[in-house]
Formats: C-alpha cells, structure tokens, sequence
C-alpha cells in the first residue's frame, strides 16, 4: 500500500507540473511579440527601414525646397530684365525685313527710325512700323518678346536712379539711341507703358548730330540685351 501512494503522489506531482507548464505557455502565446522581443532582434527596421525612410523624406524636402528656390529666382529674372537663357533675341532673316512689326516673330531685334517709332505709338492699330536690320544712326532699337514690345535707349544716371519708385511715379526724361555722355545706363520701355513720346534732333557738335525722345513711362526693364551699336 505504501509504494501505491508513492506512485499516486509522483504521477500527481508530474501532472501538476505538466499543467502549469501548458497554462504558461498558452498565455505567453497570447502576450504580443513586441512585448517580450529585444530592439536589437528588429535587425530589419534598424538596418532597412529606418534608412529608406530617411532617404525618402530628404529626397521630398530636396525636391520641395529646390522648386521653389527656382520659382522665385525665375520671378526675380521676370521683373529685372527682359531677357533670360531661354530667350536669346535673333536678327531677322532677309525676308523679314520690311514687315509690319504685327507679323514678326517673337523673339527678334529690328530699328527703326524715331518718326516711325512715335507713328507707331501715337496709333498703334495701323501698325506703321516696318521693321529694318539696318542700325542707321539716330535709329533706335526694337525688341519683340512674348507679343509685347520694347523700346531699347539710354538714360542718364540722373533719370535711372528714378527707376525705384516707378511703381508709385510715372518718368518723364530723354532717351538716346546710342550711348552718350550724359546716357550710359541701358533700358528696355514697354510700347504699353509709355504714356507720351516725341522726337526731336540735337546736335552733339557742329558736325554731329542725332533724333532723341522726349518720353515718359511707367514701366521699363532694366540691362536688356543690346544689339546697337553703341558709338554715335
């Protein structure tokens, strides 16, 4: 009866503990992972993930910043001149010459007289200018960019330095077909923004002399490109 109750004892200590044993293992079964996993067991987020996701943002911010770094530096070449990389100015090719400027391409540099110039501007709808590749002096220089065009003269430094506050007041000065003494500073007026224009000739020295405008704008773009010849 003895070594019965042993046996009987034994098998109930062995049962006992197999039951603990599964009653661990099924609630650890149902703690998560992330519990009880070490960080440096996650080898693929550390070595994978982590580093693409980096990689990803800093390509989006890159991208974001440099758009519109080059936005506005493209506005800031807008408003300062007339021209950019992508618009060089052409001479106009032999058949194009003596065209109404209404039929030119954009794109080109042609001259022009001052009485055709201020005929064109005083009625624009007959469209009196005919376009010459000839730089005659007293001639002045005409730009076409984007279906607008542009006036090319010099300034004295005097009437220039009043290009600041040409948003608040218009200008009313003279503008030279060359370089001269008292003009050396370049401009490009827009037809559209000169508001009154006459020419007139003035002698430079008893043998020389040349056609001016009386002008007055309200808008003008400053170093434009120059196609004149700029001695008089």
């Amino acid at each position: 009866n003895t070594e019965a109750i042993k046996v009987i004892f034994e098998e109930t200590k062995i049962w006992t503990k197999e039951k603990d044993n599964a009653g661990t293992n099924s609630a650890k079964s149902k703690i998560p992972r992330e519990t009880y996993s070490e960080w440096h067991e996650k080898w693929w987020i550390k070595y994978i993930i982590l580093p693409l996701i980096v990689v990803l943002v800093s390509a989006y911010l890159i991208y974001v910043l440099g758009w519109n770094g080059n936005k506005a530096d493209s506005i800031n070449t807008q408003v300062s001149s007339t021209q950019s990389s992508t618009n060089k100015l052409r001479a106009l090719e032999t058949l194009e010459t003596g065209k109404s400027i209404g039929d030119l391409p954009n794109g080109v540099y042609f001259f022009a007289s001052s009485l055709a110039i201020r005929y064109e501007l005083d009625d624009p709808d007959k469209d009196f200018l005919r376009a010459s590749r000839n730089d005659s002096r007293g001639s002045f220089e005409v730009q076409k960019i984007r279906n607008r065009y542009y006036l090319i003269g010099y300034l004295s430094p005097e009437a220039h330095a009043k290009i600041g506050s040409i948003s608040k007041d218009s200008i009313y000065t003279q503008l030279f077909p060359n370089v001269w003494d008292g003009a050396t500073k370049t401009v490009a007026i827009p037809f559209d923004a000169i508001y009154t224009i006459n020419e007139r000739e003035i002698d430079l020295d008893e043998n020389k002399s040349i056609d001016i405008f009386d002008i007055g704008f309200k808008d003008v773009s400053e170093n434009p490109e120059i196609h004149k010849k700029e001695a008089l």
